[in-house]
């Protein structure tokens, strides 16, 4: 049965950091391909560029978080149809940090 790898990179690396694994990633998976849905998820400031890099690969890109809200007045949130709009098919949620630290 394939299964579902996802990456989760939290709040970690930068720009440079995002193309340079994101070759990595599809050269690795040109040279070996994978039976599994393979999904990373990088920080909201580097999912358009993520996307970008990895169209048509058939690698997933998602999101570490979404809002519960459609839309309105809650800054900082994302919503899911904001995120499908940028191309993202998977959203992380549930995080043990944040139900800890922010008491969600």
């Amino acid at each position: 049965m394939p299964k579902l790898i996802v990456a989760n990179w939290k709040m970690n690396g930068s720009l440079s950091m995002a193309h340079d694994y994101a070759w990595a990633l599809t050269r690795s998976l040109e040279a070996k391909p994978s039976p599994h849905t393979i999904v990373v998820c990088p920080p909201i400031a580097y999912i358009s560029f993520v996307v970008g890099r990895l169209v048509g690969t058939g690698i997933a890109v998602g999101a570490q978080d979404c809002s519960a809200h459609k839309k309105g007045a809650h800054t900082g949130e994302i919503s899911c149809d904001m995120l499908h709009d940028i191309g993202c098919t998977y959203v992380l949620v549930g995080h043990s940090e944040c139900r800890q630290a922010h008491q969600e």
